[in-house]
């Protein structure tokens, strides 16, 4: 008696995944603005209407001492 209730939750939580995997999630790419510094990518996006973004941190040359605070509070300004 049990397995046509669990069916019918099953496929609803197919049918609620399937929906929400159907929106793209566009995202600005990495590398698309090499000059940028890691904290500024995510403005750069949220300004251009991406709500993601990937970005490359070099350790040498990028990513300094206040680098990560800087790109954290980037992330959470711009709720990418």
């Amino acid at each position: 008696m049990l397995a046509f209730p669990l069916i019918l939750v099953s496929l609803r939580q197919t049918l609620t995944s399937l929906a929400i995997m159907t929106t793209p999630l566009w995202a600005l790419a990495a590398g698309c603005v090499p000059d940028a510094a890691p904290w500024d990518i995510p403005r750069i996006a949220a300004a251009a209407g991406f709500r993601s973004s990937g970005m490359w941190v070099d350790p040498k040359t990028t990513w300094g001492r206040d680098a990560l605070a800087k790109t954290q509070q980037a992330l959470t300004e711009t709720n990418i």
